[in-house]
């Protein structure tokens, strides 16, 4: 999971206009095909998701930051509600971008419980990604 763009805030001298990225975030962007792939930090994803426009809204700060790797692995990116479901997440290696007191709740409802999981990002963290990894149960005895 990783946060959108970079943005100016409102309350700043001179506010990012909704949906859009300061040059940094486009640079942070761009930097994304560059940690994820084959000997990459990160695999290759399999799924990229962002948040669902709003009504009337034609960008998007998640889309320009997952973009650079829809285009890099030939992926569409989903822009929906993200509806949370575990076994079907196994294998796959999927890239959510979110903002920054989304990113938790999602987390949790993934089963998440590290301290990471329990708090918005602080408002300038644009650089962390949460990596969570899940595993098949299996209901077979082990003896």
């Amino acid at each position: 999971m990783v946060r959108h763009c970079n943005k100016e805030p409102v309350w700043s001298k001179h506010p990012t206009p909704p949906g859009y990225c300061t040059q940094e975030g486009f640079a942070r962007g761009e930097h994304m095909g560059h940690i994820f792939g084959p000997g990459k930090k990160f695999p290759t994803p399999t799924r990229l998701i962002a948040r669902k426009f709003p009504k009337g809204e034609y960008v998007s700060r998640d889309m320009y930051v997952l973009w650079p790797l829809a285009q890099k692995f030939g992926l569409q990116v989903e822009t929906r509600s993200l509806n949370v479901e575990r076994p079907h997440l196994c294998g796959q290696s999927i890239v959510v971008s979110w903002d920054h007191c989304g990113i938790p709740a999602i987390a949790q409802a993934l089963g998440c419980t590290a301290d990471v999981c329990r708090t918005c990002w602080d408002d300038d963290d644009f650089d962390s990604v949460l990596w969570l990894k899940f595993a098949r149960q299996t209901t077979e005895a082990l003896w």
